[in-house]
């Protein structure tokens, strides 16, 4: 289902005046909704801390992404710091990177060949449910697409919504040790895809 902008939502509103000067309430066109001064006023001020709130996180957002990018950089110039802390502003900060690796699984099966099934495992997924080893995907996607069919969906739909997909689990150790192998064996360009994402995590030395 399509999300809708909030531009799209203003377009399809109209504004009904308040009791209040300056403030108007946002309905559905023809719409004069039946609602008290007392839960307008409330609506109002709840509404305006929110705004005032929302805007200025966005604000101090924009001014942490040159900071985050700054501290990110010393670190990864300097790679035996990861963070720092100071007493006399009490707070504690931490730079954390998170290694994320996706595998191509076509491309690595032609590069190890035989060999794939020892360093690799396939595991089924149907609409993101992962698939014990001792269970079959077909089993659970029979069981899906008989409920789905009792809630009635078409069964011609049901290849659409209920499709198995493949994830892979690589044990690098023994990858590792394979590339290593006088065998000679080389993952193929575009096999490994590696980059690593920086998180900055702040804490306060004393509540």
């Amino acid at each position: 289902m399509r999300k809708t902008s909030i531009i799209e939502e203003k377009e399809r509103l109209t504004t009904c005046p308040t009791s209040l000067s300056g403030v108007s309430l946002r309905t559905k066109p023809g719409v004069y909704p039946s609602i008290s001064s007392k839960m307008v006023d409330l609506l109002y001020w709840r509404a305006r801390d929110y705004a005032q709130y929302y805007f200025a996180i966005k604000d101090l957002r924009e001014k942490l992404s040159p900071l985050k990018e700054e501290i990110v950089r010393v670190v990864k110039e300097n790679p035996d710091v990861q963070g720092i802390c100071a007493e006399k502003d009490n707070f504690d900060l931490l730079v954390i990177p998170r290694r994320i690796i996706e595998w191509d699984r076509e491309l690595l099966k032609k590069s190890l060949g035989v060999a794939y099934p020892g360093a690799v495992t396939d595991k089924e997924l149907i609409t993101r449910i992962l698939i014990p080893e001792r269970l079959k995907a077909e089993m659970l996607k029979d069981v899906i697409s008989e409920a789905l069919v009792k809630a009635g969906i078409s069964e011609k739909d049901l290849p659409r919504l209920v499709e198995p997909e493949i994830v892979i689990d690589v044990d690098e150790k023994r990858l590792n040790e394979l590339l290593k192998h006088p065998r000679g064996f080389r993952l193929k360009p575009g096999t490994k895809k590696e980059e690593t994402i920086w998180a900055i995590k702040v804490e306060r030395l004393k509540k």
